[in-house]
């Protein structure tokens, strides 16, 4: 189950290569055509012969396509009528990432059935519909399209395909003259301020009300009003220079911390990092694998449960950070004006201005990257020093510092000792 698929565009490998060299005890046998005419693939003469040494060959659409015309094979072959958009309803997304909410117009023709009721009685034939609808009803053996939604809202979080949810997207078609034509933004009513379709990411359930990203890219506003820092990460570098702009992101995404204060930031891989007065923070990246719920406290976690990404710019102040142990695919990395720290699991305090940063490890080993390109490891019980137009200089941790990182960090974890792994996942699926 962990090992890595064929993407549907080689699934002919998976039919003529030799099954010692694919990782599944035997080779493709059967295979289901769904909506997909493979005249927009390569390779169509090997295509052809795999076809026609399958078992089992299935075509869902609302007419033949090259799928069902392109082998040679007589048996073995079963054409399933899918209705078309006008014989069904539900919604649909277009190339522009905006959902609409599409009306039956007719019904079914002939022996045609909409796809959703085709794949509830493949289910139900496999014995496993119970499962995959116990969160849908079902009319007969036609699911509730509405809920169908509901259900693809629950799960998709990690591109913001939740906020759509039928009631919101009708509500977009009942009122589309307060939409503007060009900016694609409702002016006045009740749905001012969102963008026709709630083009994903729309973050966060339908109650939270997010307007939808138009652009994916647009720094000029936060991203609870629509704004988006994506981007690729390919083809951004040419003869070494990097072309993306760097320590871009959306306005209100930074975490400034009041005069008297003090924030502590827990994520969900275990780091546990503490923020003083007057430090201005970004979090410009955090991915992390999925994990299963656990009553274990994240403070008492010796390893993070999943990879994880996260990348931070710490812009000017003091950060104290206790860092899990992290897995070979994870990357953690701290931008500071004047260097990056690259962190592994250790425990360590990171000071930065505009002229100097200071890192002070308690713990472990920090790789630290000054402005000059030049690399230094930092281990434990010792502090680096890097000034503007300066060598970086290392040194031993005095007693009294290794107390307050010590101490920071025992406080930080006091906070969250109630916090199991559970809980985390439950908010991550509240609000992520």
């Amino acid at each position: 189950m962990n090992l890595k698929g064929i993407p549907v565009s080689r699934w002919i490998d998976g039919v003529l290569e030799d099954k010692d060299n694919i990782d599944q005890p035997d080779n493709l046998r059967a295979m289901v055509f769904w909506g997909h005419a493979p005249n927009s693939q390569t390779r169509m003469k090997e295509m052809k012969t795999a076809m026609e040494k399958l078992d089992l060959m299935v075509v869902i659409d609302p007419y033949p396509t090259v799928s069902a015309v392109l082998s040679d094979r007589t048996d073995g072959v079963y054409l399933l009528p899918a209705t078309t958009q006008f014989e069904t309803y539900g919604s649909v997304t277009a190339s522009n990432r905006s959902l609409q909410w599409r009306e039956k117009i007719i019904e079914p023709s002939f022996d045609s059935l909409p796809d959703h009721t085709i794949i509830y009685k493949f289910a139900k034939k496999f014995g496993f519909a119970d499962r995959m609808f116990r969160n849908i009803k079902v009319n007969g053996e036609e699911p509730y399209v509405e809920d169908v939604t509901r259900e693809f809202n629950s799960g998709m979080w990690t591109i913001g395909y939740t906020g759509q949810s039928p009631e919101r997207i009708k509500a977009h078609m009942a009122n589309q003259h307060v939409f503007d034509r060009t900016t694609l933004q409702a002016v006045g009513g009740e749905l001012d301020g969102e963008y026709y379709g709630l083009p994903w990411p729309c973050w966060g359930t339908a109650e939270m009300k997010h307007p939808g990203t138009p652009n994916l890219y647009d720094t000029s506003k936060p991203v609870a009003e629509g704004g988006l820092c994506f981007r690729a990460r390919f083809g951004v570098e040419h003869e070494g220079t990097n072309l993306l702009a760097e320590g871009s992101y959306p306005v209100g995404s930074e975490i400034k911390v009041g005069s008297e204060s003090e924030i502590i930031l827990l994520f969900s891989n275990g780091t546990i990092t503490t923020l003083d007065a007057n430090t201005q923070m970004t979090v410009r990246t955090f991915l992390q694998n999925g994990f299963e719920q656990s009553d274990k406290k994240v403070v008492e976690m010796d390893e993070e449960v999943s990879s994880s990404t996260l990348l931070l710019d710490l812009q000017v102040g003091d950060m104290v950070v206790d860092v899990r142990k992290l897995r070979k695919k994870s990357n953690f990395e701290i931008t500071s004006p004047l260097g990056v720290a690259g962190i592994r699991g250790t425990s360590f305090r990171l000071s930065a201005s505009a002229d100097s940063t200071k890192l002070s490890v308690l713990t472990g080993l920090v790789g630290f990257v000054s402005s000059d390109k030049k690399q230094n490891q930092v281990g434990a019980e010792k502090v680096l020093v890097s000034s503007k137009g300066k060598e970086s200089v290392i040194n031993d941790l005095v007693d009294s510092q290794k107390q307050s990182i010590a101490q920071t960090i025992a406080k930080a974890k006091e906070e969250a000792e109630e916090i199991s792994l559970s809980m985390v996942r439950d908010k991550l699926g509240e609000s992520s």
